[in-house]
């Protein structure tokens, strides 16, 4: 009769069993979860949305309501633009030597804020130039096109917010 019956360590094997199958389980749903997430974003934004929190030139539900092909093209146009690139760039670790300074100067840390304001405007005033005359060359269907866009942007937007 000893010799049919399980050894005492089998139902401890067929538990650990169970959970490790658990732990499978739900590593997979998580990994199946993180891609869809990215690729979601991707169908819904393309490829060139992550490139926008990266200096981009970007005038919000403008620049959303813009082709593909036009954001492109005024990506291009801002990287091609012969304003010295020196002027538009802000040396970050000016402000991190500010922030790590001992004793702590309030003043040298405010006038670095005043420039990092004063690049930002120059580069918006850039990005509004080269915007005005990406619009101004599109053809008359074009424009419509992206008239009608951002007023679908703005209807969506105000349901939102209702």
């Amino acid at each position: 009769m000893t010799q049919n019956q399980p050894p005492l360590s089998a139902p401890a094997k067929a538990s650990l069993s169970r959970s490790f199958k658990l732990v499978l389980t739900f590593s997979l749903a998580l990994n199946v979860a993180v891609v869809g997430i990215f690729f979601g974003s991707f169908l819904r934004d393309g490829p060139y949305r992550a490139r926008a929190a990266m200096g981009d030139v970007s005038f919000g539900a403008y620049t959303q309501a813009l082709s593909p092909e036009s954001r492109q093209a005024l990506r291009q146009a801002f990287r091609d633009n012969k304003a010295p690139k020196e002027n538009l760039r802000f040396p970050f670790e000016s402000v991190v030597a500010a922030l790590r300074a001992e004793p702590f100067d309030p003043s040298a840390f405010a006038s670095l804020l005043e420039e990092q304001a004063k690049i930002t405007a120059r580069r918006y005033d850039m990005g509004q130039t080269l915007f005005n005359a990406h619009i101004s060359d599109l053809s008359k269907t074009e424009r419509q096109a992206f008239a009608n866009r951002l007023e679908s942007m703005a209807k969506r937007a105000k349901i939102r917010r209702d």
